[in-house]
């Protein structure tokens, strides 16, 4: 199952409001996050964006689960060794094309089937850190349905393209042992205050 969050906001209130209060923007915006959390991360900045304080409009924000990513993962998962897990490929370009189908299949279905305008139907993104490689893979690929693009900290390459493995799962043995370590060692709590102390001053 795939996950995903959906908020609507007015400049003037951070409460949720119905489609039907006043007249909907029919761009929405889509918010894309970093490597290892989730949409969750992006509750925050979707409650604390003052968006179009001059029009009496309101704006849908949406942010989504990659594969293998917060609430996005197969069932019954067994660090990539799960039946459910066979074959699948934790890419950017399997998140790209997750990110491209959520795009016209959900976004802007919706926007389609609760606007009252007319004009082109098209998405502002806004990707950080991996959401921000992201955000230029899709935009370059599919830019009928990109209205704007705004980069947050992106990161500029991902990922390493190894000769004997494509990335699909389960993974080879070497790889897994490999990466597990790397992995741990950057999620121990130790390695998380010192980025931390490196990136804020208090």
């Amino acid at each position: 199952p795939i996950a995903y969050e959906e908020a609507t906001l007015h400049p003037s209130s951070t409460s949720p409001i119905t489609t039907t209060e006043e007249e909907e923007d029919d761009e929405p915006i889509l918010l894309l996050n970093g490597f290892g959390v989730g949409s969750f991360h992006q509750h925050r900045l979707m409650n604390s964006l003052n968006l179009d304080e001059n029009k009496n409009t309101k704006r849908r924000m949406y942010g989504i689960d990659y594969l293998g990513q917060g609430k996005s993962w197969p069932i019954d998962c067994q660090d990539g060794f799960g039946k459910n897990e066979c074959g699948l490929i934790y890419s950017v370009d399997t998140w790209a094309n997750q990110i491209i189908n959520f795009i016209e299949e959900v976004i802007l279905t919706t926007s389609t089937t609760t606007s009252t305008t007319t004009s082109p139907k098209k998405v502002h993104l806004v990707g950080n850190s991996v959401g921000g490689h992201l955000s230029v893979i899709i935009a370059s690929r599919r830019p009928d349905l990109i209205s704007t693009l705004t980069l947050l900290n992106a990161t500029p390459v991902w990922g390493l393209n190894l000769p004997f493995w494509s990335g699909h799962l389960p993974p080879p043995r070497i790889p897994h042992t490999i990466g597990s370590y790397l992995f741990d060692r950057i999620r121990d709590e130790n390695t998380i205050q010192q980025y931390l102390a490196a990136a804020y001053e208090n």
